[in-house]
């Protein structure tokens, strides 16, 4: 699997995840199943696209493609070279745009490790409480510090800040993927709404919320730790700790999202067998291999073809003449060019009894007028001389695969 399908995956998978959250999970007061999904759900959307079964890659829809694509007869291959001059296009543009931002959000990373360092080294700012890791950093001289205390210690012991570490590295990676900001954000609210509802125990729900309201609020110290005075998530803070506790029956939600799981493995070992299908024709051996494909072409005039013969169909000339034809003739299209579009296309085609060639059909293709363009060199080869089958000439089908590659 190359890079960028993994990359899209990966995206669509913590989309399809916190979509799920959103919809169904986010007004409920089981927090710590809360964090245990996000955190979860990220994970599985970088394992996924590598996760496969072999019971997946052998349903009939994926083996039925695998067949399609891989197997062909008589394997000659014509290599098409596009120019050496290359326009830059919106791919490369893309990929230096990704490239970028992954290096500022780098920088940025590791600008705000700095600045978690030189926090903890310069101790406890004034009215002020945060919590990295296991460490509590907090000002005795704020009110009801003893409360506060209690907060922090929960996101110490439940280790918060790996959550909010692993969401920070993630970003650098899918910067692009807005979602992943609301993941980010929705996993901080939790880690707030776990630690309130401890704290809240001794000290009250109505107390403690005149407590948050009644602090003077600043700016974090650093986006890696969990301080006590978070503007940003206060409200949703103050409306969680007033919500009732959800019934047990809602846990029930949870369970649905186990067949939202096992769709994302079925699809992602589906696409995963066929794209590796694809890319073994780039491996496969001179040897010939005599596979009839799903639904095979027949003759328009509906004579019998036969797959297998004696003596195989021969360009005038033979093989290296055909290759002459092939590299004279084809012409690298202008808009597969500009879109940097390469790859290998399957044409299907049946060479009757007077050598002529008829029902051409493309088994893969790859767009962008490589198509096209191969059929029409088809088109133009002259006659062949036919097959023969127990000394009878006959008609005969032939798979060709042709190459496109840019230098």
């Amino acid at each position: 699997m190359n890079a960028i399908k993994y990359l899209l995956q990966v995206n669509f998978y913590l989309i399809l995840f916190y979509g799920f959250y959103r919809i169904l999970l986010r007004n409920e007061t089981f927090h710590g199943n809360n964090r245990l999904f996000l955190v979860a759900g990220a994970m599985f959307s970088l394992l996924i696209p590598v996760w496969q079964f072999d019971w997946v890659q052998q349903l009939f829809l994926t083996e039925q493609v695998s067949e399609a694509v891989v197997y062909y007869m008589a394997p000659m291959q014509v290599v098409a070279i596009r120019p050496q001059a290359k326009p830059i296009t919106w791919a490369d543009l893309c990929f230096w745009i990704y490239v970028i931002g992954g290096v500022i959000f780098s920088i940025r990373f590791i600008i705000n490790i700095l600045n978690l360092r030189k926090l903890l080294m310069g101790g406890v700012m004034a009215f002020r409480a945060f919590t990295f890791g296991r460490k509590i950093y907090i000002d005795k001289n704020l009110p009801e510090s003893q409360t506060i205390l209690k907060h922090e210690n929960v996101h110490a012991q439940q280790l918060h800040s790996f959550d909010v570490v692993f969401f920070e590295i993630m970003l650098i990676f899918n910067w692009f993927n807005p979602i992943l900001y609301a993941y980010r954000q929705s996993i901080k609210n939790i880690h707030e709404f776990l630690a309130d509802e401890i704290a809240a125990q001794d000290f009250g729900k109505a107390n403690y919320a005149r407590l948050l309201l009644s602090q003077e609020f600043g700016v974090s110290p650093s986006v890696f730790t969990h301080q006590f005075l978070d503007q940003s998530s206060l409200k949703q803070r103050i409306i969680m700790l007033a919500k009732p506790k959800s019934k047990k029956a809602a846990l029930l939600k949870y369970g649905l999202s186990m067949p939202l799981f096992v769709a994302m493995l079925i699809v992602s070992s589906a696409c995963t067998k066929t794209n590796d299908g694809n890319e073994s024709t780039k491996n496969e051996s001179a040897n010939e291999k005599t596979i009839v494909p799903p639904n095979p072409p027949m003759p328009s005039d509906l004579e019998e073809v036969l797959t297998t013969v004696e003596n195989q169909a021969e360009y005038p000339g033979g093989i290296q003449e055909m290759y002459k034809f092939l590299g004279e003739n084809l012409k690298y299209p202008a808009k597969a060019q500009r879109a940097n579009v390469e790859g290998k296309i399957f044409l299907q085609f049946i060479i009757k009894k007077d050598g002529s060639i008829s029902d051409i059909v493309i088994l893969k293709g790859i767009g962008f007028g490589c198509d096209e363009e191969a059929i029409r060199v088809i088109k133009a080869m002259p006659n062949w001389t036919p097959a023969k089958h127990q000394g009878e000439i006959v008609n005969s089908r032939f798979t060709l695969p042709i190459s496109f590659m840019l230098e």
